[in-house]
Formats: C-alpha cells, structure tokens, sequence
C-alpha cells in the first residue's frame, strides 16, 4: 500500500496538517491543509516542491534526486517567496520512487502564526506547538497587564510628588519643592537670585471679608507673579501671604529690583 491510496490522504491531512506528499519527479501530490494555507489560494498540485521551498540543510538539493538523499535526516528549509519562514522537517522516501516531507515551524512559529493568520485548528492535536502558543499568549498577557499597572503606578507616584511640592490654593510651588531646588542650585554652584516678598494688609481682607476672600486674593497673586517671571524662574508660596521668586542666572541687583 502506498500514500497514494486513498484511505491513508486524508489520514495524513489530520495528523500531519504540515505534510507534502511528493511523486517521484518531486512534484506535489498533496499538501496538508496548513501547508497550503502558506501560499493562500495557489493551486500546488502539480507544483514542484524546490520551487516553493529551499533545502538549506543537510546540503541543498536541486532535484527530487537531492531531496531523497537526505531521507531520514533532519532537515532544515525555507519559503522561497517572502517572508522566508524558516522550517523544519523530515522525508521518507516512499515506494515507487515518490516521497512523504513532514514540516514544522520550530522557533519561527511565532511569527508564522502572525504572518500567514494560523490558529489552532491549523496544527494537529498532539502537537505540542499550540500548548506554546497559549503560554507565550498567556506571557504577553501578563506582561501587557504589567505594564499597564506600572504606568499606573508611575502615574500615581508622580502625582504624589506634584502634590508633595506643590501649594494647594494657588497651584504654585511650596517651601518644599523651594529647599529641594535650591538644594541642587547649590550644589551645582549655579548663579541664582531669591526676592521674598508678602502681602500688605491681607490680615484684614480676611477679617473683614472673610477667608474666601483671602484665598481669592492669593490665587490673583500668584497668576500675576506668574505672568511677570521668566519660564525657567521659580514661584513658591511659602507662608500665608509670603511668597519668594527664584530667578534663575541673575546675581545683579538692579534687574532683579526692576
């Protein structure tokens, strides 16, 4: 009994969806669903098979001849046609001079799987390819989540550290964030200027009009003080209605006064 008869084809297709049934000229008999899904809707009866696929090793082969010296051996392919999947398999050589070629994807599965839409109907049932496929999904799962929680948690932490240095009311920065930054100022020897200023009489804004009024007073301030400093130059409100201006490059006291 050969290959050819007709009880053992559609035993091959489902126990080995990547195989080729070749003649003895090496032209395709039959080619396993998956394998054909490689080349989308082009008819392989008939195709030669180092036409759509390169022997790489043990040796190249340039003819059914090649091809059946390597019988038993294992063999390593490729596509001929982009994306050049790369492949591994085996041969038996069959009565008659023809020849069985069992193929899989090995460490190129991955990228098999994207590029030609393979699923796991695609493979046979005891290949262990599909287990690996659900763990290096599972894998990309976990990691995306990971990453996700991750931003998450930088997010978090650098929304703790705004509101760490930063003064509720008037959005400006606070005693805090000034100690840290002229911390690293002085440190790196960098020139800079201070300018303290407070508020005259705010006392009584807030005990005549009350602390709502106060706080709208302080809010007015520091976007006025803001529209006035540079983009580099640093606004902390650092007391009730005291304030201090941290200009950044500038040791001359007359265009700090102005």
């Amino acid at each position: 009994m050969t290959v050819q008869d007709v009880g053992l084809l559609p035993l091959l297709a489902g126990l080995c969806p990547m195989h080729a049934v070749l003649d003895a000229q090496g032209h395709l008999v039959q080619a396993g669903p998956t394998f054909a899904k490689l080349f989308g809707a082009h008819p392989l009866r008939g195709v030669r098979f180092l036409d759509l696929i390169e022997l790489r090793r043990p040796h190249q082969a340039a003819d059914m001849a090649g091809l059946l010296a390597c019988a038993g051996a294992r063999l390593r392919l490729r596509l001929r046609a982009a994306p050049q999947t790369a492949l591994k398999g085996v041969l038996l050589a069959m009565p008659g001079g023809g020849a069985v070629v069992n193929l899989s994807f090995g460490i190129s599965v991955v990228e098999a799987v994207r590029d030609f839409g393979l699923t796991g109907a695609d493979f046979a049932a005891t290949d262990l390819t599909t287990e690996m496929l659900y763990l290096i999904e599972a894998k990309s799962a976990a990691m995306e989540a990971s990453r996700k929680l991750n931003l998450r948690l930088q997010g978090a932490r650098i929304a703790a550290e705004e509101q760490a240095f930063s003064d509720v009311l008037t959005g400006l920065r606070n005693r805090r964030a000034l100690d840290h930054v002229l911390d690293r100022l002085m440190q790196s020897e960098q020139d800079f200027a201070l300018l303290h200023l407070d508020l005259d009489f705010f006392k009584q804004v807030n005990d005549t009009l009350g602390h709502a009024a106060g706080d709208h007073v302080l809010q007015e301030v520091a976007r006025r003080l803001q529209a006035e400093v540079r983009a580099d130059d640093l606004i902390a409100r650092v007391g009730g209605d005291e304030f201090v201006i941290l200009l950044l490059g500038m040791t001359e006291a007359a265009p700090v006064a102005a």
